[in-house]
């Protein structure tokens, strides 16, 4: 699903688009003028695919046009990569087709490029469209590359990264005017990576910045969106909620803002925004037809009206301390700024909390005996923790003890998260807070470090 502003109609509108089982791909305009999806199916040649696709408008050129551009992974045998542009900039339509073919001398270009999981990603700056793609080989490799925009979809570089991605991956242009990838590994948490190309094509050398791993977990592959609040990577976290992190532009996993809502997906949402409203759609987790699987409805929102999830801590906070609540929950975010967010077991720590919080909050409601005690443990490891000295076996005692009692009415889910969180739990014994993060830390190297980058050999 993606959804795009659409500069060719008066007044400007959104341009809606989704794939259906069967391959049908469907268009929507103008629901954000009534909050109605009339959807019809797409009107183009060879355009049909069960797959996310890539639907983005090109830059306005010399003849002031400029076209939609969609790109796509079709159906049945063989499997071709499609490039196709709208036959009248004024309206929905792609007839003029082209396979993505690879760099060749020829005018023609080389062969068709290989199939990829899921679908393509494409990204029109200036005169150039730049490609993303995972191989669809067992190596599920990231691949880069970009053609001219004339509709060609003949690539002038095409390379194989050393990155491995487990879905479609998101092209973004920061406000920088800078050009990322964003990917989800193919690590069992799935973490979201995110790299940077050096300059403008034509590229030499190393193509990308160092890889940065964030501890946010997910479900296929992420988008990279601009919303009135800023740039941010859209994705689904492991407990289906639709999340933002915003900041990712800074490639630096300790200045970011995550926001997670309630609603729920298997997939990423589509977002754009127009006219200074941020608009966000989703197919929901819901069973409409009741046969078992859950294929979901098509919701369409304006982001704003989205209900974001408290956190957990913070409500403890005003249930336990009472008119103490505010100070108390101020310094217990200080010590997650600024300590948990230099170290990667410590944003990992965040992360998961995020993740988890609904549950948890539905947890902490429901059993005064697990709020009050996960309570202790907070208070002790604040204090513990500002004061910088060294954490005392009856400080790891309550925190392991919240922990075991959380286990017991966990979901599988949560339970995992736990796990991890009490191995960091047990990395502090006898050591500050500090020294305790920095210890657990080298548990998790793939959050530490960032990866080899550039094109194989």
């Amino acid at each position: 699903m993606t959804v795009i502003p659409w500069e060719a109609d008066y007044p400007e509108t959104l341009v809606l688009a989704w794939p259906c089982i069967d391959g049908t791909v469907y268009i929507a305009t103008m629901m954000e003028r009534n909050g109605v999806v009339n959807a019809q199916p797409i009107w183009g040649n060879k355009v049909s695919t069960s797959e996310r696709f890539a639907l983005a408008q090109s830059p306005y050129d010399s003849t002031d046009v400029s076209p939609l551009l969609m790109s796509w992974t079709g159906m049945g045998l063989p499997t071709f990569e499609w490039l196709a542009s709208s036959f009248i900039p004024e309206e929905l339509a792609f007839i003029y087709s082209n396979t993505w073919k690879s760099p060749s001398d020829s005018d023609e270009g080389g062969p068709p490029i290989s199939p990829v999981i899921g679908g393509p990603a494409i990204l029109p700056v200036a005169d150039s469209i730049y490609f993303a793609a995972t191989a669809q080989d067992p190596t599920q490799a990231l691949c880069f590359g970009y053609a001219p925009n004339d509709n060609s979809a003949i690539l002038t570089l095409f390379e194989t990264t050393d990155y491995l991605s487990v879905d479609t991956p998101a092209l973004g242009l920061t406000p920088a005017g800078e050009i990322q990838i964003a990917f989800a590994g193919v690590d069992p948490n799935n973490y979201l990576t995110i790299t940077q190309a050096i300059g403008p094509a034509p590229f030499s050398g190393e193509l990308f910045t160092p890889a940065v791993t964030y501890p946010d977990q997910c479900i296929g592959g992420p988008t990279l969106v601009t919303t009135v609040n800023g740039y941010a990577a859209a994705y689904v976290n492991k407990s289906n909620f639709i999340s933002l992190l915003y900041g990712v532009e800074n490639l630096d996993p300790a200045k970011v803002n995550r926001v997670i809502y309630s609603a729920t997906s298997w997939h990423a949402p589509a977002i754009a925004t127009l006219n200074g409203v941020t608009y966000v759609a989703w197919i929901g987790t819901d069973d409409p037809t009741g046969n078992g699987f859950p294929t979901g409805q098509l919701n369409f929102a304006d982001l704003g009206s989205l209900t974001a999830v408290n956190c957990p801590v913070g409500d403890t906070a005003q249930i336990e301390a009472g008119p103490r609540a505010d100070e108390i929950a101020t310094r217990m975010r200080r010590l997650r700024d600024i300590t948990m967010s230099a170290e990667p077991s410590g944003r990992l720590l965040t992360a998961l909390l995020a993740q988890h919080s609904t549950e948890l909050g539905i947890l902490f409601g429901a059993h005064s005996d697990l709020r009050r005690s996960v309570w202790d443990a907070l208070q002790r490891f604040e204090s513990t923790a500002t004061s910088h000295q060294p954490f005392t076996d009856d400080t790891i005692a309550a925190a392991q003890k919240a922990l075991q009692q959380l286990d017991t009415l966990a979901g599988p889910l949560l339970r995992e998260s736990l796990r991890h969180a009490g191995d960091i739990v047990a990395s502090l014994s006898n050591r500050t807070f500090v020294e305790g993060l920095a210890a657990a830390s080298r548990s998790f190297p793939e959050l530490e470090a960032p990866a080899h980058t550039g094109a194989q050999e």
